[in-house]
Formats: C-alpha cells, sequence, structure tokens
C-alpha cells in the first residue's frame, strides 16, 4: 500500500548520502534463548529507519534518539519473540518529545487484527498529566496502521449478538458482505476449544478440493486473493516492502517481507520452515476425508464443529510450491532463519546446507552453532550495493569471505581454511562443529580460528590459553595466562588482511 499526502509519515525531502540499504541485526537469537535478545532488524536507506520485527530491547540496542527515528514497524507474526517492544515503543513515541509521529504499524491484515487484539490493555488506558483521572486513548492514536499484501476476496464473521462458540454465529461473506454458500465455503469450529476463531474451509475452483485458503494459495493467486499486492512504500525514500507468504510455514498468521531499493533487493524469510521436498509433498499429496457420519448434515452446513484436518483435502496449491521456489532464487541477498535439528516450525540447517545461495546470511540461530554461512550475530551491521553484500564496520566495507562462522553465546568467531590451522571443523550428525587440530575425528577441513570483536579479527592459535576483550578505550587487549597470572597485550586486526576492504567513501 503506497502511504498516500497528508500520512503522518513525514517525508525527508532533499536527502543525499551514501548508497545502498543498511540493514543492522539488533536482535538475532533463537527461541528460548538464554542472551535474551530475541529478533529485530533496523532498515536504514536515504535517511529513512525502518524496523522489521521488535522483539529485541529495542531501547538498549538503538537508544531514545534511535527510538524516536524510526518511522514504521513491520511486524510478520505474532509470536512475542518478534513483537515483545511493540507496545514499549508506541507509548514511549507518544509521551516522550521528539518522534516523528505515528509510526507506521505494517502487517499483513490478520497480523495487524493480532496487534490489536494483544496490545489494547497496555495502550487504551492511563492517566492525565496530573495523575487524577482516568482516561482512554484510541489505540489508533498510538500506530498509523498500514496492511499490505492482498486482500482475501472472503472472510469470517460472527452474527452480532451471537456466542462465539455456536454453529450458528459464523458464516462466510465476501467483500460485499454477500452471503457465500455452504458448498464453496465453510466455518470450521475448533472441537477442543470451541471459543477459537474459526477457521475457513474453502472448495478450490480449479480442482474442486477443499483447502484451509489461508494456508493453500500464494499471494499471486486471484481465486483467493484480489489482485492488488499492496505494497508499503516510504513516500520519500522508496523503501519498499512487500508481503511474500510462499515461504511462511509457521502455523500461525505469517508473512515473510521482500524489500526492495532503487537497486536492491532483499528477502527475509522470517520464521519459516525451508524444505523444497517438504513443500513438494504439501503441493502434491492429497489426502482423503474424514467426514461426520452425517455426510448431508456437512454438505449443507455453513459452520461446524470438526477437527479442520480431518476436511483439508490437499495442503497447499502447486503455484505456493513454486512461488516459494522461485523467491529464494531471485533475490540477490536472503536473510533466513536457522534452527540445528528436528524443529518442527523452523528450518534445519541440513535443509540449507544443502541449497545454493549467493549471498545469504542466517538469523534466528541457537546459542551455539557453527555456520558455512554468514551469521546475523556474527556480522550484525550489513550494507547491501545492488546485488553486492558487505558488513560495514566503522567507516570499512568487508566481504563475508570467511570459511566458518561460530557463535558460542556471546563470543564470536570465524575462521579462515589453512593446511596448518591448529583447529578443525568436523561433522557431527549433521551438524557442524569446531574442534583443536588432531582432535581424533575426521576433519572437514582446518582453519586458523579467531576472535570477533566490533568487527575486527584477532587471532586465537592453538598454543598458550588466550582471550581477547573491548577495552573502555576502544582498543582491543589480548589476555594470556597461565598458573601464575596473566598479561594483557593491546592486539591487531588481522580482518584487513584476510577479507577485502572497501571505505565508505568509495560508495
Amino acid at each position: 500500500m503506497t502511504v498516500e499526502a497528508g500520512s503522518s509519515i513525514a517525508p525527508r525531502v532533499g536527502w543525499k548520502g551514501l548508497r545502498g540499504l543498511r540493514i543492522d541485526c539488533l536482535g538475532d537469537c533463537g527461541p528460548f534463548s538464554r542472551l535474551g535478545d530475541s529478533i529485530g532488524y533496523r532498515l536504514s536507506y536515504r535517511g529513512c529507519d525502518y524496523l522489521i520485527d521488535c522483539g529485541v530491547p529495542i531501547f538498549h540496542k538503538i537508544g531514545a534518539e534511535g527510538v524516536n527515528r524510526i518511522r514504521g514497524i513491520l511486524v510478520t507474526h505474532s509470536h512475542d519473540d518478534h513483537r515483545r517492544w511493540l507496545t514499549d515503543l508506541a507509548l514511549f513515541r507518544h509521551y516522550v518529545p521528539g518522534g516523528e509521529g505515528r509510526p507506521a504499524l505494517v502487517a499483513i491484515e490478520d497480523v495487524l487484527a493480532e496487534c490489536e487484539r494483544t496490545s489494547r490493555a497496555a495502550l487504551e488506558r492511563t492517566l492525565t498529566a496530573d495523575s487524577k483521572s482516568v482516561i482512554e486513548t484510541a489505540y489508533g492514536t498510538y500506530f498509523d496502521a498500514r496492511p499490505f499484501g492482498p486482500r482475501a476476496r472472503f472472510r469470517i464473521v460472527r452474527l452480532p449478538g451471537t456466542p462465539p462458540g455456536a454453529t450458528t454465529s459464523w458464516k462466510i461473506v465476501d467483500r460485499q458482505d454477500q452471503p457465500v454458500p455452504p458448498s464453496r465455503a465453510k466455518a470450521i469450529l475448533n472441537p477442543r476449544d470451541e471459543r477459537n476463531p474459526p477457521r475457513m474451509l474453502f472448495r478450490d475452483p480449479g480442482t474442486g478440493l477443499w483447502v484451509d485458503p489461508d494456508l493453500f494459495y500464494s499471494f499471486e493467486e486471484s481465486e483467493y486473493y484480489e489482485p492488488d499486492e499492496r505494497p508499503f512504500v516510504d513516500p520519500e525514500s522508496g523503501l519498499t516492502l512487500r508481503a511474500v507468504n510462499g515461504t511462511s510455514w509457521h502455523g500461525l498468521y505469517s508473512s515473510s517481507v521482500l524489500v526492495e531499493t532503487e537497486s536492491e533487493r532483499v528477502f527475509f524469510s522470517s520464521d519459516t520452515v525451508f524444505d523444497p521436498d517438504l513443500w513438494r509433498q504439501l503441493a502434491t499429496e492429497r489426502k482423503a476425508q474424514k467426514l461426520p457420519e452425517d455426510g448431508e448434515a456437512f454438505a449443507t452446513a455453513a459452520c461446524l464443529v470438526a477437527d479442520i484436518n480431518d476436511l483439508i483435502e490437499k495442503t497447499w496449491s502447486e503455484t505456493r510450491a513454486e512461488r516459494a521456489t522461485r523467491i529464494l532464487a531471485e533475490s540477490p541477498v536472503v536473510l533466513h532463519d536457522v534452527a540445528a535439528r528436528s524443529s518442527v516450525v523452523h528450518t534445519n540447517y541440513a535443509s540449507i546446507a544443502r541449497g545454493r545461495w549467493r549471498n545469504l546470511v542466517l538469523v534466528h540461530s541457537p546459542d551455539r552453532f557453527v555456520s558455512r554461512h554468514p551469521l546475523g550475530r556474527v556480522a550484525p551491521s550489513l550494507r547491501v550495493v545492488g546485488p553486492d553484500l558487505y558488513e560495514q564496520v566503522g567507516e570499512r566495507l568487508y566481504t563475508l569471505s570467511a570459511d566458518v562462522y561460530v557463535r558460542d553465546d556471546e563470543r564470536l568467531y570465524v575462521g579462515f581454511a589453512s593446511t596448518s590451522g591448529a583447529f578443525e571443523i568436523v561433522d557431527e550428525n549433521g551438524l557442524l562443529d569446531i574442534a583443536p587440530a588432531r582432535s581424533g575425528r575426521k576433519p572437514l577441513g582446518t582453519v586458523d580460528l579467531y576472535r570477533v570483536l566490533s568487527g575486527g579479527y584477532y587471532p586465537l592459535g592453538g598454543g598458550e590459553p588466550r582471550d581477547f576483550r573491548l577495552r573502555p578505550d576502544g582498543n582491543v587487549e589480548e589476555v594470556r595466562w597461565c598458573a601464575t597470572g596473566s598479561e594483557g597485550r593491546l592486539a591487531q586486526d588481522r580482518r584487513p588482511a584476510l577479507e577485502p576492504v572497501l571505505s565508505l567513501a568509495d560508495l
């Protein structure tokens, strides 16, 4: 959806500055992390800042000035690790001077509704400035809600004054509020809790199969979605956010995000299950319906209580599976979630490792993780210039060319292949690990390992114990210790000798 004139988002005219799109991985932890950062990314383009998700402790990461610069927040889905700080940000912007009006709140329609439903308790009641009266504040005072992604042609509505758990309370209507016959669509209530919002069972006109349309169709399919894709476009910078549901296989309502500028194209998968083999199964396998004993009642019912999985005959459309594969292939830069193994709702590393990628950064990774691809935790500030990806460290841009990336809680490392390396990359049943050289396990290769601090690389070596710490003066100190004590000395950043480097002035 293009932001119209008169929006609360103020234009920033006459901006001149660096080329490309900057992405700051403010929070990049897996679910249930000990580190507590959760998920959040800041996009900076032509002087305009946006957030994709805000599960991260935002004030600690970017401060009050940074929060006041945020022009909009895109929420991919309603898990708290992706939206935990939403109401705090809204209250701060409402009460503390210095912000640029209400931030835009961008999401697909269902996620917008969930944000409103779960945030109202924190936002709608407060005190007057003298603390003498309780006042109610409209939810719209805090956010400029901006639905993006196409609208569904059909929706479930509840009849006024009816209980949520009654089958006579719900019906399917089109966008003109005209009832849809039960031969075409039905509302299905959860038998384990009939107060849950119903899901829609829809007969696909092409195949005649019953499907859950929110899961079955790609946003591009006109059988269920209107043709207007409704991108969100910043009126001044031209930064464009497009909703993609092809890869978003996560259970609850969610979307992936395609970020486009004049020259850049970056895809954020958000939480999803990347598995092309699974996608093909979802798009090709037909399941037999387990109809209620009274088949005629099913045929005529506009709403019924049943397990919707007993009634769905196909999970995905072939178009959705094709789109899921194509969007990843078409995007020069991809930020993709990753898990270790046996994850139900995130992407296992083994699945990612089989893919062919140009510029892939893995995010949402576990606290202890080793990867052949760059990790957002290890490279927290990225700059995308055209199809090229760099890590930005101060005034320098580095290519991300290490052979292995390692996070071990707060400690971060990179490894570069070396025949005389002091460390080995080893396989642990499909996952990677780092071990001292000659560990007795069959190595996949040997590397020189470097500690990462403030974007610099500092060699570990394989001899006496050592570590590195960032000093208050900004320098990095190498600390060596033994049984009788320890000593420190200034360490030299080896990264400029290991990776190609550009200056920001070159942009």
